[in-house]
């Protein structure tokens, strides 16, 4: 299924920067909680990654055109995911649900690792892993993987401490959720999507995908750390599982995931009241 097709190829690479630790800087540890959450997000490529919904949500979008959209309302899909999915406005949900249920004592133990030199070592791999180029050239340890071996262990025990295929999982449902709003939403102008049954539907066809997303986001740890000594893959772990860092990581992959819920339901209200306005092609022809 093309909606399906295009949540794999947008999220299963993507994700592991957000599900690894977020890095942040050494002057926010003296400032506020709300300017440190904020230096984190900026410091992390957290801001980064949301910047980048818009785009692969226009790329789904790009698939439907495949199928003969109309002109008219593939304009008004491209507008509501802008619209729905704004940068600026989900980069501030997350911050304040981040403000909400991070500590400032979690804050401060978790920046303080991030900003030690493996936290910035860490950084500059998951910043280097992040491009079309290596999407590519992770497929390369695929044998890897499937040996098997004291590396992979770890990695699975890292994917295990930050939850990545439980995210990685969540995140792809989200997204799902936001290109069937579209569909339906185009599909039957005059009716708003039912978000709660749309769910219901993805569901099934995402634990289908279960393992693959799995065996993905080991494949892009074990590609992004590939230069990382065991000894610091260690301490990351270590520090992964600690519990400011389980909390760190859930708070920060939760406010993601509600963000986009969110940017899901305002597309489909948006859409609801844009698309029954638009003529479909029988009408406009006669």
């Amino acid at each position: 299924m093309k909606v399906m097709d295009g949540v794999r190829r947008g999220w299963r690479f993507g994700w592991v920067v957000s599900c690894a630790v977020v890095l942040g800087a050494a002057s926010a540890l003296a400032e506020e909680p709300t300017s440190a959450i904020a230096a984190l997000m900026e410091k992390s490529g957290l801001n980064v990654q949301i910047g980048q919904l818009p785009a692969v949500m226009l790329g789904e979008l790009e698939q439907m055109q495949q199928q003969k959209l109309p002109a008219a309302q593939f304009d008004q899909i491209t507008n509501a995911i802008a619209k729905s999915f704004d940068p600026a406005r989900m980069t501030k949900g997350v911050r304040e649900r981040l403000a909400k249920t991070l500590s400032a004592e979690d804050m401060k133990s978790t920046l303080t690792w991030l900003t030690s030199p493996i936290g910035e070592k860490v950084t500059a791999l998951e910043k280097a892993a992040a491009s079309a180029e290596a999407a590519q050239a992770r497929q390369a340890f695929d044998a890897e993987l499937q040996k098997g071996g004291p590396r992979v262990e770890q990695l699975k025990r890292l994917n295990r401490a930050v939850k990545g295929s439980e995210h990685a999982l969540e995140m792809a449902s989200e997204s799902a959720v936001a290109i069937r709003v579209a569909l339906e939403a185009s599909a039957t102008p005059s009716k708003q999507p039912d978000l709660q049954l749309v769910k219901e539907q993805v569901r099934p066809e995402l634990e289908r995908i279960k393992p693959m997303l799995e065996q993905q986001m080991l494949l892009s740890l074990l590609y992004t750390y590939r230069d990382l000594p065991d000894e610091d893959l260690a301490k990351y772990i270590g520090f992964a599982e600690t519990e400011p860092g389980k909390r760190y990581h859930q708070a920060t992959m939760s406010a993601l995931s509600e963000e986009v819920a969110a940017a899901s339901s305002r597309m489909g209200e948006l859409l609801g009241k844009t698309l029954k306005d638009t003529p479909r092609p029988a009408e406009a022809a006669k």
